[in-house]
C-alpha cells in the first residue's frame, strides 16, 4: 500500500498521508511553504513505501 508525507528541502517530515490528496490538501493549505521558529521551508510531497 502507497503512502505519502510531505517533508521540508531539509528532510524534515511535516505529516504521513494515506492518500495523495490529503498531502495535497496541506500543501494547498500553505503554498508549498511550512513555517517555523528558523523561518520559511519549501515543501514537498514524497510518495513512501
Amino acid at each position: 500500500m502507497k503512502k505519502f508525507r510531505i517533508v521540508t528541502e531539509e528532510g524534515i517530515q511535516i505529516m504521513t498521508s494515506e492518500t495523495y490528496a490529503g498531502c495535497e490538501n496541506y500543501w494547498n493549505g500553505c503554498n508549498g511553504i511550512y513555517e517555523d521558529a528558523s523561518g520559511e521551508h519549501r515543501i514537498y510531497i514524497e510518495e513512501i513505501a
